[in-house]
């Protein structure tokens, strides 16, 4: 797993827009923290993208993306079906209000009023919530992790996910 010391710009709360985006290889379907922001047991996840029943009883083989207006408290989430033994690409974005979670550039789901991160003061791990004496921890592959401070439009995630052509092609 991989920890960042805690900065405003991984609270998600500067803009209230942002993106997150990570490629996963997983060959779990449950229990699979890929980004977290918090300490579970302590402060838990202001934010948090994982596969699986992992913050508040997602159901297994699931995408899910959410965000808890407190320490332990009311939590936003969106979810989808994850793909398991290949690399796919989930990116959840925010707008301001709505809460929308991609799966490989194609929109799965969403929520039409999202709640603003807690100000924690916890760090962001990458692959674990190594809170609870190391609850979740994901196994398998996580790839370009990447964090906006704004939300991306449609076109922009499907091609972050490499699902677009160029505008001029090379003869």
């Amino acid at each position: 797993d991989v920890q960042m010391a805690n900065n405003s710009d991984l609270q998600l709360r500067t803009t209230g827009t942002y993106t997150v985006s990570a490629n996963v290889n997983l060959s779990t379907p449950n229990h699979q923290m890929l980004v977290y922001h918090g300490l579970g047991c302590s402060t838990w996840a202001s934010w948090y993208l994982s596969v699986g029943g992992s913050e508040n009883g997602e159901a297994d083989g699931m995408f899910v993306f959410g965000v808890r207006s407190a320490n332990g408290g009311a939590n936003s989430r969106v979810q989808a079906t994850a793909t398991l033994g290949d690399w796919v690409q989930g990116t959840a974005t925010c707008d301001g209000s709505r809460l929308v979670l991609y799966v490989d550039g194609v929109q799965a789901a969403s929520l039409a009023t999202a709640i603003v991160p807690f100000d924690s003061a916890e760090d962001l791990y990458i692959g674990a919530d190594p809170g609870c004496d190391g609850r979740t921890f994901a196994t398998g592959l996580i790839d370009d992790v990447i964090i906006y401070n704004r939300a991306l439009s449609a076109a922009e995630v499907l091609g972050l996910a490499g699902k677009t052509e160029p505008a001029v092609k090379p003869f």
